[in-house]
């Protein structure tokens, strides 16, 4: 009976350790929602990233906008494993907007090793918007 006992219980001490690998890795797993980055972090995310980054510039009242941030959220979920996404307000980040230049919204830029790899600049439909995805998986040359 004793050992039947401390079976049960060496049992029990595997599975819970094991129900508490799992939370953890699905606690730690990407959501899909994509962060809104400020000024600083965009230098710390972005442009210090080694893999491909997709950053959307767009803003609150900007009603283009508002068609393509669900396809984002939708890309990030289906690309959280290989690209990370970010969205910068550009109204909060005045400094980003005039160093890239930026004079449209809904800006699209896919970022590798600090530099801007592929863009795309108002709204378009969702496959031209995939597409952009697309090309932020491929390998630079």
């Amino acid at each position: 009976m004793r050992r039947f006992l401390q079976f049960r219980i060496f049992t029990l001490l595997i599975f819970t350790a094991i129900v508490a690998l799992a939370i953890g890795f699905y606690l730690r797993m990407p959501t899909g929602e994509v962060e809104e980055i400020t000024q600083v972090e965009f230098k710390q995310k972005v442009l210090a990233s080694n893999s491909p980054v997709v950053v959307l510039f767009c803003a609150d009242w900007c009603q283009p906008c508002r068609v393509v941030k669900p396809w984002l959220n939708e890309a990030a979920y289906e690309q959280r494993w290989q690209t990370t996404v970010y969205s910068v307000d550009v109204d909060d980040s005045p400094e980003i907007i005039k160093q890239l230049g930026i004079t449209a919204i809904p800006a699209m830029m896919v970022f590798q090793d600090g530099a801007v790899k592929a863009q795309r600049v108002g709204l378009s439909e969702k496959a031209t918007f995939f597409e952009l995805l697309a090309e932020a998986r491929q390998p630079s040359s």
